[in-house]
């Protein structure tokens, strides 16, 4: 595994986290793609995505835990990551780790890697999140819930999908924009408003039954 910052000198970011994994992966797996001819890279984001699975998910809670150390081994201070925890520093980013497996499984066809995608879309859906939070945070877990459905075809997390867009427009559309977290009364692209309104017109196109050629990942 990894570390999740790199030449930060604080202990937190020697440690290898769901989050850090999961986007390193994810653009390791794009650089094979410009680079077909080097099958390494490929390879490697496929084995990080499985090495965090294999010792950062916790079975009996169901759920990734917030980091472990780079060797695999259990770090003391790590607890079930909360996936709505999710601003700069949050402590868990499950939702771009399962975002990172779905475009990684939909393109290497792993079952395992489909299998963790899984796994943190089920994690953010069964956690409740509290009343207040940003725009970002629910857009995300809208285009995980998309592209889930895009994997599987499974309808229910096109259902998933359905229920965090009524709670986007309910929470935030105020006067013609959306505004970027409640208690915000005006609109800041700081906080992803765009990633929120690209889930919007995916689940919009998946609707209509129409299929969009447009690569919707991060």
């Amino acid at each position: 595994l990894t570390e999740g910052c790199i030449g930060d000198p604080r202990p937190t970011s020697r440690l290898a986290t769901p989050g850090g994994t999961g986007m390193l992966a994810y653009w390791l797996y794009k650089a094979g793609e410009l680079l077909p001819g080097d099958a390494e890279f490929k390879e490697r984001a496929v084995l990080l995505m499985k090495a965090y699975d294999r010792y950062g998910y916790d079975a009996s809670a169901g759920a990734y835990r917030t980091a472990v150390n780079t060797d695999g081994t259990p770090h003391a201070g790590s607890q079930v990551a909360n996936p709505w925890d999710f601003a700069y520093g949050g402590e868990g980013a499950v939702i771009m780790f399962g975002r990172g497996a779905a475009y990684i499984a939909a393109r290497s066809k792993d079952a395992e890697v489909a299998t963790i995608a899984r796994r943190c879309e089920k994690m953010v859906h069964s956690t409740p999140r509290a009343a207040e939070g940003d725009i970002g945070t629910l857009g995300d877990a809208l285009n995980l819930s998309m592209d889930l459905f895009e994997l599987t075809g499974e309808t229910v997390y096109l259902d998933h999908a359905r229920e965090y867009a009524r709670e986007i427009v309910e929470k935030f559309w105020r006067g013609g924009l959306f505004r970027s977290h409640t208690g915000y009364e005006y609109y800041e692209a700081n906080l992803a408003v765009g990633d929120a309104v690209q889930g919007l017109l995916r689940l919009s196109l998946a609707g209509e039954k129409r299929a969009a050629a447009f690569d919707w990942s991060y």
